[in-house]
């Protein structure tokens, strides 16, 4: 029970990331995102359903990936931004 709720709760997290896209602006990186967070809520599910560890630990590496890029993002834009000027 404690698993399948881990689970469900990592999935609504996901969609609700997938929700926040915005296309307008995010043009084809909200693009990509859109589709790797489809991906995610799947694999999601199969581990759901196969308790597949090496799909959970899948999921685990992307979204580590995914926090690692929104950490390193507030140092890249002060230095782009510090650059244009």
């Amino acid at each position: 029970m404690a698993k399948s709720n881990a689970l469900s709760r990592a999935g609504r997290i996901v969609v609700g990331l997938q929700g926040a896209l915005d296309f307008e602006r995010g043009g084809e990186l909200a693009q990509n995102l859109h589709e790797l967070y489809a991906y995610m809520t799947r694999r999601i599910l199969h581990v759901n359903a196969s308790n597949d560890l090496e799909t959970l630990a899948e999921v685990s590496s992307l979204v580590r990936d995914i926090s690692d890029a929104w950490q390193t993002l507030p140092g890249l834009l002060s230095t782009a931004l510090g650059q244009a000027s």
